[in-house]
């Protein structure tokens, strides 16, 4: 995610909590209508750079996110917010990296949590990717294994930190499409 002007992910309290066991049997029109609690949301391996404000976890709602977690993640702002906790969650951190701007949070994040270093990006064919030196290269840490390809469809077999698993390649499977690629004249 690059040149956002909102936020880039966002893990929202609710005003709503309809329970770890999920939807109520008999839900109003306003249980409809609210933002409900999240539980076990998992963000991991994105990378997002020059935006206005990278990960938000919480907000002045009653019912802040539980047992979440916020890993392996690049935020690379120049101006703006990297990290943000607005409210104190259980929200697990690991192995992110923010650099360039602010990491601002209600409480203390180790460098273990958000690694405050530059993370050595470089445009390919338009896109933020890990350069040869960057020290996101197999610097993941946990097990999600769920995350099996990186942005470009290829496979992730050391695990880097952020959406792209640095390759020596720059052709790729999966790509943003282009003009050519899309509407009624199309191949």
């Amino acid at each position: 995610m690059e040149n956002l002007t909102a936020n880039a992910i966002i893990l929202d309290n609710g005003n709503y909590d309809g329970g770890t066991s999920g939807y109520p049997s008999n839900p109003t029109a306003d249980d409809l209508r609210a933002q409900w609690k999240i539980y076990r949301a998992q963000v991991v391996n994105n990378t997002i750079v020059n935006s206005t404000t990278g990960i938000v976890v919480g907000s002045s709602k009653t019912y802040a996110t539980q047992d979440s977690r916020v890993a392996n993640n690049i935020v690379k702002n120049s101006t703006g917010t990297l990290y943000d906790e607005v409210v104190t969650t259980n929200t697990i951190f690991e192995g992110n990296i923010g650099f360039g701007s602010t990491v601002s949070n209600n409480s203390s994040r180790t460098a273990a949590q958000i690694w405050g270093i530059n993370p050595l990006l470089t445009t390919v064919n338009g896109l933020q990717k890990l350069s040869s030196g960057s020290p996101a290269i197999n610097a993941a840490v946990g097990t999600y294994t769920y995350v099996s390809e990186d942005m470009d469809g290829e496979a992730r077999s050391t695990t880097d930190i952020g959406a792209d698993e640095r390759s020596s390649t720059t052709s790729f499977g999966k790509h943003p499409l282009v003009v050519t690629e899309v509407g009624p004249n199309a191949p």
